[in-house]
């Protein structure tokens, strides 16, 4: 019994360590980003959940209407994506179309993102922004990597400027 009760506080003090130390990195990345796109409250990305929210808000900046791989979504609600994948996630029967909420959601928000660290169009970067949803250590190394400079938010061709 003691054993076992070893291997699960070991197991659980990993689990806690490997979330704080996702949760250092994802916020190091997105303060990086924030930071060069010129946005005055880099703490934000510090906010659990909520900076998901601001990168989306800075990464749609001037747009009516985001195209989001062929779909035109009302940017003021495609801002809120995050909160529709949690919600479909917390339903246990509905797995499938939470992963393919998140690669459709974050794999469009990756694309901005790389699109801006590279000065490019969106549409170049479709499929590594799928890839990154689905491999999010991709924006990790790709945004810690970049160079610290100015970068101008990227738009699709296809997205409805205001």
């Amino acid at each position: 019994m003691r054993q076992f009760l070893t291997l699960s506080g070991g197991f659980g003090f990993g689990s806690i360590t490997m979330l704080a130390i996702d949760y250092i990195i994802t916020s190091l990345t997105l303060v990086k980003i924030l930071k060069n796109i010129g946005y005055p409250k880099s703490e934000y990305a510090w906010i659990p959940v909520f900076n998901i929210y601001v990168l989306a808000t800075v990464m749609t900046k001037g747009i009516k209407s985001t195209n989001a791989f062929f779909v035109n979504i009302p940017t003021n609600r495609y801002r809120l994506g995050w909160l529709v994948i949690m919600l479909i996630s917390i339903i246990p029967r509905l797995g499938t179309l939470a992963l393919l909420a998140r690669i459709f959601y974050y794999g469009d928000l990756y694309a901005r993102v790389y699109a801006s660290l590279e000065h490019d169009s969106v549409d170049n970067y479709n499929g590594i922004g799928i890839i990154s949803a689905l491999v999010p250590i991709i924006v990790v190394i790709k945004t810690l990597s970049a160079p610290d400079m100015p970068i101008k938010v990227e738009h699709r061709n296809a997205d409805i400027l205001e």
